[in-house]
């Protein structure tokens, strides 16, 4: 029986088609590699927009010059984590 990658799905996967609303700024560093983060507006079909924090490495986006209202197309995955902020 064939898995899901195999298949060419994977579990965790995301494609968002918006317009850049922020221009990219450095995150954070890890092991010697820069992050940057921005903004994008993604249209929802009822009309509402939703912005999305974006956070890309530097070697994904060093040849690209991303500016607000641009219109780009982001294949990636969903992180997230939880932070504990007094003890909660």
């Amino acid at each position: 029986m064939e898995g899901m990658e195999e298949k060419g799905m994977e579990t965790n996967s995301a494609l968002l088609i918006g317009v850049v609303m922020t221009p990219p700024v450095i995150s954070h560093k890890s092991y010697g590699e820069t992050f940057f983060s921005f903004y994008i507006g993604v249209d929802r079909k009822s009309g509402y927009r939703d912005i999305l924090q974006v956070i890309i490495s530097e070697r994904l986006i060093w040849n690209l010059e991303l500016k607000p209202y641009d219109t780009v197309e982001i294949v990636g995955q969903i992180r997230t984590y939880n932070e504990e902020v007094d003890g909660r």
